[in-house]
């Protein structure tokens, strides 16, 4: 396994780190904003309105464009959040179920921090 990021995060960026098979990603609120609601005083880490990442590829299609193609929004509501691709499986056994990126991007609540771990193979 490789670490391709692992850092404290805020408002919206993104980070390019190369076509790469993605394992997981890991994200643990330091901070909630204003706009950040716990949805369930039962579960207090169940979270809404903190934010959302996505994983997108760079020219996937050989284009010769310098475009991102961005997957759907990954919307964080837990405080510590834990994201993979489905079907999950060791990846020595199936590396290709992993899923292939470039780039990822963030955008979290104004006065919402957190620390993000992105880590493939």
């Amino acid at each position: 396994m490789t670490v391709f990021l692992d850092s404290a995060i805020s408002g919206n960026g993104s980070f390019h780190f190369g076509g790469v098979p993605i394992q997981y990603v890991l994200v643990h609120f330091t901070a909630l904003g204003p706009a950040v609601f716990v949805s369930d005083l039962a579960n207090p880490d169940q979270l809404l309105n903190a934010g959302y990442f996505s994983l997108g590829s760079e020219d996937p299609y050989g284009t010769g464009t310098n475009h991102v193609f961005w997957n759907e929004r990954i919307w964080l509501n837990w405080h510590d959040f834990q994201w993979h691709p489905i079907p999950t499986v060791h990846p020595g056994d199936a590396p290709d179920l992993c899923v292939w990126a470039s780039d990822i991007r963030w955008a979290l609540s104004p006065g919402t921090t957190a620390l993000m771990l992105v880590v493939g193979i």
